[in-house]
């Protein structure tokens, strides 16, 4: 991927999308993209910035009053603590300033939306929950309660052809790209756009993505190969002079695609990686070794939030149509529905389990067949604030 061409890419679907606004009669899907949160404004600013900036770059529904009108955002808020909450509706109303339709579901209206359904048995679907103390339900059961509320929504937009899009609060609408100098984090896959194709050229009902960045796992399943990594590093540096440049590995993609920051691999069906990997010294195309041993000694402590300093997963470019295929594992945070898939909650969310994607996966693998899918569509997954190098909440 070439980053020069990118304003010029982005630039033609800015004209695309002026000329179907002079057209009228746009009939291409609406998006409810669904962000559960929880104590986490930065991360949910960052998460919405990237979507303003993907809505700018590409303008998909972009209306003559400068407002982008296939887009809008309910924002689960599922935060314990008084001053994350207060940050969260802030950082909400001023998203509905800059021209995204974004919504507020907090804790208030969650609860009012059970008393409207409290005739029904949900205790399976949502838990149950004091009413004093009803935030960090988990994400799960968050998502639950917010598909009840996207039900309501749908009925409220009977003239829109809607997608749901559940995404995560610590993703960006970004991809990230190797170079030289470790890595770009760049506005290059035209989301929107992409995912209504591939619902209106394919039988998709369930469109699931993956992660570039950050694995999206506990670092509890990469403790094995980061300590080969880090040990390997540390070997190489035994051997070297300070004051010599390090040998930066090459830029390629390896890795990616293969879970290899996972210890059990095998398991999901991929290789186990059987070398370490080395580390790409960031900002520098010819650090010193002295440098570079500072600079990964500064990331280690980013691991126990959930950042491997040398396992990252690389974005590569597949057109979207070509790469759609049959899935067997949804990822909970970036995943799309049509709204004839709303019946399908998370599965056991009461139970809190780690692996809700899988089980959910296979369901719904056993109930839609060839319409559950997967596609080149991963978001960046940043676990870590570079102002703080920690997690912003971690249940």
């Amino acid at each position: 991927m070439d980053p020069t061409l990118l304003p010029s890419y982005q630039a033609a679907f800015r004209e695309l999308e002026a000329l179907i606004a002079e057209h009228g009669d746009d009939r291409r899907h609406h998006f409810v993209i669904v962000i559960p949160v929880a104590d986490s404004p930065r991360h949910l600013h960052n998460c919405l910035d990237s979507l303003l900036a993907l809505c700018r770059s590409y303008a998909y529904g972009l209306d003559a009053h400068g407002r982008f009108a296939k887009t809008t955002v309910l924002i689960a808020d599922d935060s314990a603590e008084a001053e994350s909450i207060s940050r969260q509706r802030d950082i909400v109303a001023a998203f509905a300033d800059a021209g995204i339709d974004t919504h507020y579901f907090g804790i208030e209206e969650q609860l009012a939306l059970l008393d409207r359904v409290r005739d029904l048995d949900l205790c399976g679907v949502v838990g149950e929950h004091p009413r004093n103390a009803f935030g960090h339900k988990g994400q799960g059961m968050m998502r639950n309660i917010a598909y009840l509320r996207l039900a309501e929504m749908q009925a409220q937009m009977p003239d829109q052809r809607l997608l749901f899009y559940s995404i995560d609060a610590d993703q960006e609408f970004r991809v990230k790209v190797p170079t030289a100098d470790g890595g770009q984090s760049l506005c290059a896959v035209n989301f929107l756009y992409e995912i209504d194709r591939v619902f209106e050229e394919t039988d998709a009902c369930v469109l699931t993505g993956k992660v570039v960045g950050d694995p999206p796992v506990s670092p509890a399943v990469m403790a094995g190969n980061f300590v080969t990594d880090v040990l390997a590093f540390l070997r190489e540096m035994a051997g070297v002079a300070p004051h010599q440049a390090y040998r930066q590995p090459g830029v390629d993609t390896s890795g990616s695609g293969e879970a290899a920051y996972h210890d059990m691999a095998e398991l999901f069906g991929f290789d186990a990686s059987v070398e370490a990997y080395r580390y790409r010294c960031p900002g520098d195309t010819a650090p010193t070794n002295a440098a570079c041993f500072a600079e990964f000694a500064g990331h280690l402590d980013r691991f126990f939030h959930g950042e491997h300093p040398t396992r990252v997963t690389w974005y590569r470019h597949v057109p979207v149509l070509q790469s759609v295929q049959s899935a067997r594992t949804v990822y909970t945070g970036n995943y799309v529905f049509s709204p004839s898939a709303l019946e399908q909650f998370i599965p056991f969310a009461p139970l809190r389990l780690r692996m809700s994607g899988p089980t959910m996966g296979r369901l719904l693998q056993a109930r839609l067949g060839e319409r559950f899918v997967s596609a080149n569509v991963p978001m960046l997954h940043g676990r870590t604030l570079d102002e703080t190098r920690r997690s912003e909440f971690r249940p």
